[in-house]
Parts: structure tokens; C-alpha cells; sequence
């Protein structure tokens, strides 16, 4: 015969977690500070009237002119050394010059 198992059973108290509790307060308490911080800033984004002040306004008069299209940039020019050569149809292609080598037509 198999015995009852009911002995071995006993209720286990379940403590309430004071860690997480005061994580998620202090978690509430830093998004209403970023709220409160940043409200004024978002209010001033739906409320035009005051988004620029008129001494920072420039005018000027517009003219017909020259297009100037230069820009001045810093970077680095790179050359490719192997240039890869490719063909539309099938077969080999083979690049028979190197950089800086004079060509000609034909």
C-alpha cells in the first residue's frame, strides 16, 4: 500500500522582496525626475510662438547668380591598387595595364 505524502508537506512563507520593491520606486522616482526635467523643453516644441526670438531672426534679399557647388571636406583619397575588371558576357576578362600606364583608343 502507498502511504499518504501529507506529513512531508508544509506551507511556505513567501517573504516579500524589498529589493525589488524600493528598485521599482527608485526606477518611478528617476522617470518622473527626466520627466520633470525635460517637460519644459517638449512643451516648447507644441507651442510655436515662442521658439525663436526675433533678435536671433536674419533676413536677406534673394538674387539670381552663379550656382557654386564646392565643398570643403576632410577625408581620405584612396586608390585601388588591383582594379577588379568584369565583363557583361561570359568569358574571361584580363586587365593587361597597371595603374599609371599610358592607353590608347584600340
Amino acid at each position: 500500500m502507498i502511504r499518504d505524502t501529507s506529513a512531508q508537506h508544509r506551507m511556505v512563507e513567501v517573504k516579500p522582496n524589498r529589493e525589488r520593491r524600493l528598485l521599482l520606486i527608485g526606477g518611478a522616482m528617476a522617470l518622473l525626475a527626466v520627466l520633470a526635467f525635460a517637460m519644459p523643453g517638449m512643451l516648447r516644441l507644441f507651442f510655436a510662438d515662442a521658439s525663436v526670438s526675433a533678435p536671433r531672426l536674419a533676413f536677406a534679399t534673394v538674387e539670381r547668380g552663379p550656382f557654386v557647388r564646392d565643398i570643403a571636406a576632410d577625408g581620405k583619397v584612396l586608390a585601388a591598387n588591383i582594379p577588379t575588371p568584369c565583363a557583361t558576357y561570359r568569358g574571361a576578362a584580363v586587365l593587361k595595364v597597371r595603374a599609371g600606364d599610358g592607353v590608347k583608343q584600340g
